[in-house]
């Protein structure tokens, strides 16, 4: 994990206590980003041009997800995020309308700038193996950024370490989700190393 900024865990998911990953804190809130991969969901569920701000992944993060991982109590103090999507720079494409989410993925730019080569090779929760997530051979788990691959028919993922600039369709099946989220911290909430 990022060295320093902490560990916390909050909500279940399939049965497993969620564990995260604190990215950055402003004042009382904390970004986060889930430690494992905890699940596998298609970017979308069909082919095609898609963005974020209409993928499944989307849906369903903001949905069944939210309401099924966290007490309502919990979801009370995850905060609604303005989420501008400046779109895979590197390649020229663009990102798509900008949306407001409680759940959502890292883009390629957050990943660039909160984790490291080490942060970005997640293990995964049993979980997910459950789920057909398709682990390689080195028993790391690749996972979807919200980020635009080689154009809208592909999404960026992050597979061995390493960000996936020109990304897979994004119907492909067997990559992880690991879910990032801005939340309220209550005064006695400490992170730990």
């Amino acid at each position: 994990m990022a060295a320093g900024k902490g560990i916390i865990t909050l909500g279940t998911y399939g049965g497993e206590p969620l564990t995260w990953q604190v990215l950055e804190r402003r004042g009382s809130a904390a970004f986060l980003l889930s430690a494992f991969v905890i699940t596998s969901v298609p970017f979308n569920g069909k082919d095609g041009p898609c963005t974020w701000a209409d993928s499944g992944l989307r849906r369903w993060l903001n949905g069944r997800f939210l309401r099924g991982a966290f007490t309502p109590e919990e979801q009370l103090r995850i905060l609604r995020t303005n989420l501008v999507h400046d779109g895979n720079v590197s390649l020229g494409v663009p990102g798509g309308p900008d949306t407001t989410d409680a759940v959502f993925c890292l883009s390629i730019e957050e990943a660039r700038r909160h984790l490291t080569e080490a942060d970005l090779a997640a293990d995964h929760t049993a979980h997910a193996l459950k789920r057909r997530l398709k682990p390689d051979s080195r028993g790391q788990a690749g996972w979807w950024l919200r980020s635009p691959g080689e154009d809208f028919a592909h999404a960026a993922d992050v597979c061995g370490g390493r960000i996936m600039l020109y990304g897979l369709p994004v119907n492909t099946r067997g990559v992880g989700v690991r879910p990032a989220l801005w939340v309220a911290l209550p005064e006695e909430t400490e992170t730990g190393e």
